[in-house]
């Protein structure tokens, strides 16, 4: 995940890499993780549903959520199978 001033404003996956590094021809060594990440991040609260969760996810046209608790603090990244 990216992140600026103590915020995470981004996601890097292996998705971003193909369809922008590859398929725009970046310059791998030169360019930045601000110019190929997702943003911005779609997070849900841990105490949701799955159903939530998965129609949240189909929705937002993602196929990463982040999960946070009360406090919000970071749990994990879910992944939804395409």
């Amino acid at each position: 995940m990216a992140e600026k001033e103590g915020n995470y404003i981004g996601i890097v996956t292996d998705a971003d890499f193909t369809r922008k590094i590859a398929r725009e021809d970046l310059p791998v060594n030169t360019s930045k993780i601000e110019d190929i990440m997702s943003a911005p991040i779609v997070i849900m609260d841990q105490s949701a549903s799955i159903m939530e969760a998965h129609e949240l996810m189909l929705n937002s046209k993602i196929r990463h959520l982040a999960v946070t608790d009360e406090k919000n603090y970071w749990y994990f990244i879910c992944s939804r199978l395409s």
